[in-house]
């Protein structure tokens, strides 16, 4: 979860204000709200509960910070700077968001957003040609350099000739610039013990698919592909510590235009010890953690990018082959 997913989750919501943006501005992990804590079920139940500290463990943040287990405690309901802190694997942005209206109702974010209104009133509005031409580069100062450098023809060299020369550059600039029909990137966790790969797996299998099929309903055929192809990955990941990326282009017959799928699966393995007074015992986990990326590129520019990625997936997987 990132900054574009939580401005996306505010629009979804209904809730794109001044307010709500400032605090996603000044929010830096959207997984934990800044609060750097998460919780859990205490693993062992009912029998870890007996110590009397509670069934629920609060551990600090795995993406912000270690998630090192922190402390035991009776309730999940802990409310840290105005944000009650979310179950660990818990992805919902939409949850956050609600959260996130909290504080964007507290008044000092309403005055730090008044404040920040009024600066920009007082600031001198330049034209779109302005700051587009100022974002590129296309200053009239360079074409001038230009001009003196001898790299425009004679014929070109006066004010008229160098404003529209201006102007041709930048609307090429904004032509080369990436467009999207769809966007889209999930991550998803699953826990399993050693047994329980394929069962961990057939869950995966039928959130991709109905991830990728909310999208948009001419994405059937993708979502089902997608849910056969994470059904063939137990033996896999039965063997191995981790996969790499998987990529696949599906062709659309009516505009022609290319949807670009990567999925990535990384599974890893670990051993806790329980102290039960008189006895100890050991538990093996295995968390199999699932990212799924769909794009669909609207222009040529969008699929220079996609290409780019594609083909640094399938090069970083063809590396072992200088050894054949």
């Amino acid at each position: 979860m990132n900054k574009e997913s939580a401005l996306l989750g505010l629009k979804r919501c209904k809730l794109d204000t001044p307010e709500m943006r400032y605090v996603v501005d000044k929010t830096k992990c959207f997984t934990c709200l800044d609060t750097k804590q998460l919780w859990r079920e205490r693993e062992g139940l009912p029998f870890s509960a007996w110590d009397g500290r509670g069934s629920y463990d609060v551990i600090k943040c795995n993406i912000c910070s270690s998630g090192h287990w922190d402390r035991c405690s009776s309730t999940p309901n802990i409310t840290v700077n105005n944000y009650r802190i979310f179950k660990r694997g818990n992805n919902d942005m939409s949850v956050r968001v609600y959260e996130m209206k909290k504080e964007a109702s507290e008044q000092y974010v309403k005055d730090e957003v008044k404040k920040i209104h009024d600066n920009e009133s007082e600031k001198p509005r330049k034209s779109m040609m302005e700051v587009v031409a100022q974002t590129f580069g296309l200053e009239e100062k360079k074409e001038k350099e230009k001009l003196a450098e001898g790299i425009v023809k004679p014929e070109e060299k006066n004010e008229e000739k160098v404003e529209e020369k201006v102007e041709e550059k930048v609307e090429e600039k904004i032509e080369e610039m990436p467009e999207w029909r769809l966007s889209k990137s999930r991550v998803m966790q699953r826990d399993a013990t050693k047994v329980g790969i394929e069962i961990a797996l057939k869950e995966l299998a039928n959130d991709v698919f109905a991830l990728i099929k909310g999208y948009s309903g001419d994405l059937l055929h993708i979502a089902n592909w997608a849910k056969d192809f994470t059904l063939t990955l137990s033996s896999a990941l039965e063997s191995s510590s981790s996969t790499n990326a998987h990529v696949e282009q599906f062709q659309d017959d009516k505009d022609g235009s290319t949807t670009y799928l990567i999925l990535k699966f990384e599974k890893t393995d670990s051993v806790k010890s329980y102290n039960y007074y008189v006895y100890t015992s050991k538990k093996e986990k295995t968390s199999i953690l699932s990212k799924v990326f769909l794009f669909k590129p609207k222009n040529e520019c969008a699929e220079k990018i996609c290409d780019k990625k594609v083909n640094d997936i399938i090069m970083r997987s063809m590396s072992g082959l200088d050894d054949i």
